[in-house]
């Protein structure tokens, strides 16, 4: 699989780009939120960060 291939206008490479400033864009602007709702998770401490990849994957789950 090569990771620069093109998918429709963009590149795979370019995509990836695009989502990772999209995504620290929004933990960072809503940091607040994601600690709070990271304080709540049952087991071990997690990030915010891993609360906004747990509820993304969660909700992508519920599209399929």
């Amino acid at each position: 699989m090569c990771f620069a291939s093109r998918t429709g206008s963009r590149s795979r490479a370019e995509y990836r780009r695009l989502w990772l400033s999209a995504l620290q864009i929004d933990l960072a602007s809503q940091l607040d939120r994601w600690e709070d709702i990271a304080a709540v998770a049952p087991g071990p401490p997690i990030t915010p960060l891993r609360a906004l990849d747990i509820i993304g994957w969660e909700l992508g789950n519920r599209r399929a």
